[in-house]
């Protein structure tokens, strides 16, 4: 993308932030600190600060589609995941997880599983930046307060359920969206403009 092109859009999502309910847009937000707003059934405004997250589970998991990410404004910090057949192996040392299935709204299945994960290297992604994940890849984002995203969605055949990984022995918490207050989209817009979108 060149630089223009992402001016332009910066520019777009700046006017949407600072009138976040013009054209009667609704916004929800994810419990572990993700306010959202949808563009068209595929493509999703995220604006992140982990000061709104209701909910301290594990950040680890899949989705139901692939997706590409634009950094809008802002910083990402995350992990990718792979699954090891053992504790030990080539890679090196795995981590235990247990493993659920989640219906799209986080309705879990009842079928936990204890699965080894092993880290892979951080990736960092900055204003401008564009990075893409498919359905199954288990990540940790782990974007700074502030950060805003727009999500381009691509279904597939299955797009209802995802999983969830969280350390053995840790509880299991819901993080589903719910609809945001007006405080909420407003101090998490006002927080995203003054840090993310000064000249």
């Amino acid at each position: 993308m060149t630089t223009i092109a992402h001016e332009v859009i910066k520019g777009l999502v700046k006017d949407v932030l600072q009138h976040p309910y013009a054209h009667d847009r609704e916004w929800t937000i994810q419990g572990l600190g993700m306010l959202r707003t949808y563009f068209g059934p595929e493509v999703r405004l995220h604006v992140w600060d982990q000061r709104f997250a209701w909910c301290h589970t594990s950040r680890l998991h899949t989705h139901p589609w692939d997706f590409k990410s634009l950094i809008v404004a802002g910083k990402l910090r995350q992990h990718r995941y792979v699954e090891a057949l053992a504790a030990e192996g080539f890679w090196g040392k795995a981590e235990p997880f247990i493993k659920e299935t989640v219906h799209c709204g986080y309705e879990f299945k009842d079928d936990p599983q204890l699965v080894h994960l092993i880290e892979c290297k951080e990736e960092v992604y900055v204003t401008g930046d564009w990075y893409g994940q498919r359905a199954k890849e288990i990540h940790d984002s782990m974007p700074e307060n502030g950060t805003v995203t727009i999500v381009h969605r691509r279904f597939l055949a299955d797009t209802e359920t995802a999983s969830i990984y969280r350390p053995a022995g840790q509880v299991r918490e819901n993080a589903g969206a719910r609809r945001a207050t007006p405080e909420e989209v407003r101090r998490m817009t006002d927080y995203a403009l003054n840090t993310w979108f000064k000249p």
